[in-house]
């Protein structure tokens, strides 16, 4: 599956991001789409977001997982394998508080 480019608007800047499809189902919460993804074989769990001068740049579906306090996400996300110890563009790896 193919990443798709998305437009994040800042306060202050308009960035042109990409953002990998499993990060894009948690983003809009979409249950379905996040359990085929997961378990398709067909991406890679592990994928960041592109969007450089954007806080979300280097976001991982666990970062966005715990962004958004999705916890059964998350958990789904560590029990597959995902790395979490990915950094973000910011130094931060995800954790879910």
């Amino acid at each position: 599956m193919d990443e798709e480019n998305y437009v994040f608007v800042g306060h202050d800047q308009t960035v042109l991001a990409t953002v990998p499809p499993l990060v894009y189902a948690i983003k809009n919460m979409d249950d379905d789409m996040f359990r085929r993804l997961l378990f398709s074989g067909l991406i890679d769990i592990n994928a960041q977001i592109d969007a450089p001068g954007y806080p979300v740049d280097g976001f991982t579906a666990l970062h966005m997982a715990a962004y958004f306090s999705r916890k059964d996400y998350y958990d789904a996300l560590i029990v597959a394998g995902i790395d979490p110890n990915i950094e973000n563009a910011h130094g931060e790896i995800p954790i879910f508080e």
